[in-house]
């Protein structure tokens, strides 16, 4: 089969398949032959790496003819899925590791079932005609095209190339209606629906009418979107990783393609997905996985990390995702991989603490190594409506993840699940009152946000300091002034100071989520959590309220486990202060005398910690307000010699001022 002169993802089907049967992929391997064989017997669940949106529960059509409006389980994000054909691609992958034709004769099969019966009728557009599911149709059809134009041996019938050809002319003049252009230029869909317009058009342009018109329309949509969509920190504005990555892959895929072919690429997208990959960089964990931040699933960074090396060069990159070349790597970038990662630079990332400003993320890391603490803090803009009630949020991951963002679970409009997962008791933040700081209006929208004032962050010695603050409340009639400071004494403490600012009476409740069932204990002034590899202590030391109850975890979507939480809880009379301590061992704390001008200060003014553990000793100092003398401030006396600051942290009588 041989349809375009233009250079798709593959080239080369010696070269990909002289690999294919390396040992490394032979896990990999069993996970695809797994979906492909059920596809066979006309069963289909969704559970491929970087699924938007899996479904474990498997549903077979009995008379071997699939219903592309078939809805089963009450959540649409079923249909879109079947109606995305990335199984189409799936099955070629399977033929070309096999060899067997059934896998073939059951993709054509499905393919040509599709169009005949799968028309753009105006009960479709909200099924498999959606604008997103048209464009990564797109997407997966040039690839599985691509695929079958490395088989000779596979002739797809005259017929069945026409219905393709216009069906995928039909698809572009579809999404590149005026009016749908002009709609929703900041999201998401923007870059995954003309993702698949430019490919069609640039790879197959014979079977596109209008196509310079079209690809000229693509370029300028992901120019603009790569433009408005990625803020200058790197970070998508929609707060999910899930949703940066998709942004990102969706831009990259447009770079590689028209690199290959000698195609220009807008110099928006080239730098966008330079700041997109070192965002991404920063947000993986030492396992090298994703949190399931905003509306995300946990999911293996290391082969997208190596396809970011591959498309922008980025040696940092190259360093995460490590030197062993991943099956996905293969088929998202092509057999290309095989010569050119090993000429790539690879480079141990220097940051350990940094701070993006525009996106309201901060993160905090001891090293780089697999065995490293890691913590995210996010403070910023809600990000539509992937994004979650998570400001003032924080997580903390030791070997595994011990402090954790719940998930998402659900996309299904009006389900009680979807507003749970979304609220902030599902993230380890503080609530006034027991009142949500950002009201959800349906799955997707808001009432009402809680502007972020700006993060701070400053990182010296082992040390690292982060302070954030936003005035939700205000929005509904509570005068307060929520902030919270992080010091993280690395690698294993955390102390956490919640501070309200205000003349009025509250009651606050800090949460504290974990990923797994039975694992706490706790008394009333120590919790201890029990992961499989690490433990956290947290010690409230504030005469907070200490309550053990069940949450639920989802780390992907259509996946729930019954998880716990601590719930600590204040009456505040006026301005008020809570401690907590979070340790991955066991810690000796003493109150500590902290003076100024000879007089000792109290402690709603002032914290002064000793810390003792097998990682060290510490003394640290919060002064939370500023006090009200003329001068404002003055130094203060702890454990025996004078400091000067905000924050500051003692160490074998050596003095590290965090905020002055």
């Amino acid at each position: 089969m041989s349809i375009t002169n233009r250079i798709g993802f593959y080239q080369n089907r010696q070269q990909l398949e002289s690999c294919l049967q390396a040992p490394q992929f032979t896990e990999s391997w069993q996970e695809k032959l797994r979906l492909a064989d059920a596809l066979l017997q006309d069963t289909i669940f969704y559970d491929q790496e970087w699924d938007m949106e899996r479904e474990f529960r498997p549903v077979t059509f009995e008379d071997g003819r699939f219903d592309w409006n078939h809805e089963p389980f009450g959540d649409p994000e079923w249909t879109y899925m079947l109606n995305r054909h990335r199984f189409f691609v799936l099955l070629m992958e399977v033929y070309l590791y096999t060899g067997d034709r059934r896998y073939v004769d059951k993709l054509l099969a499905l393919w040509e079932d599709w169009i005949q019966r799968e028309t753009l009728i105006e009960d479709h557009l909200w099924t498999g005609w959606r604008t997103i599911e048209t464009g990564i149709r797109l997407k997966n059809w040039v690839k599985t095209l691509n695929l079958l134009e490395l088989c000779p041996e596979i002739e797809l019938s005259e017929a069945l190339t026409q219905q393709i050809a216009i069906s995928m002319n039909q698809q572009t003049d579809y999404l590149c209606q005026e009016k749908l252009i002009n709609m929703s230029m900041i999201s998401n869909w923007k870059v995954l629906e003309q993702n698949g317009v430019w490919l069609a058009c640039a790879l197959y342009p014979e079977w596109i009418e209008n196509v310079e018109e079209k690809l000229a329309i693509a370029e300028n949509v992901l120019t603009v979107s790569a433009e408005l969509q990625v803020v200058p920190d790197g970070f998508h504005w929609e707060q999910s990783f899930m949703y940066h990555h998709e942004v990102w892959i969706g831009l990259a895929e447009m770079q590689q393609i028209a690199q290959r072919n000698q195609l220009p690429v807008p110099p928006a997208i080239t730098d966008a997905l330079v700041r997109m990959t070192s965002a991404s960089v920063a947000m993986t964990r030492p396992d090298r996985s994703q949190s399931p931040y905003g509306d995300s699933d946990v999911e293996d960074m290391r082969p997208i990390l190596q396809w970011m090396a591959l498309v922008t060069g980025d040696p940092q990159a190259n360093w995460v995702a490590g030197r062993e070349l991943f099956l996905s790597t293969l088929f998202d970038y092509g057999e290309s991989a095989i010569d050119r990662l090993p000429q790539l630079d690879a480079l141990r990332p220097l940051a350990l603490d940094q701070n993006f400003e525009d996106s309201g993320l901060l993160f905090m890391r001891d090293s780089w190594d697999k065995e490293a603490s890691w913590t995210l803090i996010k403070n910023g803009s809600q990000g539509g409506g992937h994004g979650h009630s998570d400001n003032l949020h924080f997580e903390v991951f030791h070997r595994e993840s011990l402090l954790c963002d719940n998930g998402r679970f659900t996309y299904v409009e009006g389900s009680p699940d979807r507003k749970a997962f979304k609220n902030a008791s599902a993230h380890n933040t503080i609530l006034v009152d027991g009142e949500e700081f950002t009201k959800q209006s349906g799955s997707w929208g808001y009432e009402g946000t809680a502007p972020a004032l700006p993060n701070y962050l400053r990182s010296k010695n082992g040390y690292a300091y982060a302070e954030c603050s936003h005035t939700g409340y205000f929005r509904y009639g509570k005068n307060v002034l929520l902030t919270r400071k992080i010091l993280h004494i690395k690698p294993g403490i955390w102390i956490v100071a919640d501070e309200a600012i205000t003349n009025e009476d509250h009651e606050y409740t800090q949460f504290f989520n974990f990923p797994k069932v039975g694992r706490l204990t706790a008394t009333e002034d120590h919790g201890v959590y029990e992961g499989d590899e690490s433990r956290l202590h947290i010690y409230p030391l504030s005469g907070q309220k200490l309550t053990v109850t069940n949450s639920e975890y989802s780390p992907h979507y259509n996946e729930r486990l019954t998880s716990e939480k601590i719930q600590l809880t204040t009456q505040g009379k006026g301005r008020s202060v809570m401690i907590t301590v979070l340790a991955l061992e066991q810690t000796a704390i003493t109150r500590v005398t902290v003076s100024s001008s000879g007089k000792e200060l109290p402690q709603e003014d002032a914290t002064a910690l000793k810390l003792e553990n097998q990682q060290g000793s510490y003394t640290i100092l919060f002064n939370h307000f500023e006090d009200a003398t003329i001068m404002s401030r003055k130094a203060d006396k702890l454990d025996g010699q004078f400091v000067y600051g905000r924050v500051v942290v003692v160490e074998n009588q050596q003095v590290t001022l965090l905020r002055n």
